[in-house]
């Protein structure tokens, strides 16, 4: 995070050194194209899973059914982590410096690379029992979609899951992908992964 005038950087790993610089510049914004934004804090994302499913491909399957895409992956969030008024960012694409850091509003953020999965930004999570805190939604270009996040022993896990007609966009001809989980201001992203492709309409990873 960054604090004072001089914007000083606090992190919390050494994963901007694994990342690169590039990664490193895309981390300060502007908003408005004047004054600085919060500085983002980037860790690197490991544990994780991510399925697409595509019944809606009418050039795959005559009929017409539902497109599916979900994320699960383990957080290291610090302790004291509280997710109230955390926004949610999650991005599948193809390998970039920081998928997901797209779209900054100054516009100092690289694009993302292309898509295989229309990103989710949910602005809120409401908390349930047990510590849980979860949001149903409806989302243009992503269906009716369901965020949870749950602390565990050690780490906090999330998941995302959105289901409709022809939410996902055609298979990419590369199977190479990056996930990017944005909490607040903690980036998530994942070092490039290939998908698994069992079926023609169904990538998957782990």
């Amino acid at each position: 995070m960054c604090t004072g005038k001089q914007g000083e950087w606090s992190m919390r790993t050494n994963s901007w050194l694994k990342l690169g610089s590039a990664v490193l510049l895309a981390a300060l914004v502007t908003v408005d194209g004047h004054r600085p934004a919060q500085a983002q804090t980037v860790e690197e994302l490991r544990n994780f899973y991510v399925r697409l499913i595509r019944r809606s491909e009418k050039v795959v399957l005559p009929t017409t059914g539902a497109d599916v895409w979900r994320v699960r992956a383990d957080l290291d969030l610090p302790d004291d982590f509280d997710p109230n008024r955390k926004e949610i960012e999650i991005y599948i694409t193809t390998p970039n410096n920081c998928p997901g850091c797209g779209g900054s509003a100054g516009g100092a953020f690289p694009d993302p690379g292309d898509l295989h999965a229309n990103p989710l930004l949910v602005r809120q999570l409401l908390p349930r029992r047990g510590g849980i805190w979860s949001m149903w939604l409806d989302v243009e270009n992503n269906g009716f979609c369901r965020v949870t996040l749950a602390p565990r022993e050690t780490k906090w896990n999330i998941r995302a899951r959105c289901k409709g007609t022809q939410i996902l966009p055609p298979f990419l001809d590369t199977l190479d992908f990056q996930v990017s989980i944005r909490l607040g201001d903690i980036i998530f992203f994942s070092a490039p992964h290939p998908f698994v492709q069992r079926r023609p309409t169904a990538r998957r990873y782990h």
